[in-house]
């Protein structure tokens, strides 16, 4: 609000480096103390194989996040903030 930054829609996640589903349970599990190696990775299709009716999802969604950075505001990284996030509690 005080950038007085364009109306209009922005995309807001954390920054860092796209990361699959699989890669965020694995950092979870490296924050618990477990093996990021114990995470099963599967294709989106095998996933997918015995449920014909999902909704159908794109392979890539990463949000642009250009414009929000734009206004001055940096979000932080998902890694850091997975440390931080009080899990287990």
């Amino acid at each position: 609000m005080d950038t007085r930054a364009p109306y209009g829609t922005y995309n807001l996640s954390n920054s860092g480096e796209t990361a699959s589903w699989a890669d965020v349970a694995a950092e979870v599990f490296a924050v618990l103390g477990r093996h990021p190696g114990d995470v099963e990775r599967v294709s989106t299709a095998e996933y997918l194989k015995d449920k014909p009716h999902s909704a159908p999802r794109p392979l890539h969604s990463t949000l642009d996040l250009r414009k929000l950075e734009a206004t001055g505001f940096t979000p932080a990284r998902w890694e850091d903030r997975l440390r931080i996030y009080p899990m287990g509690q």
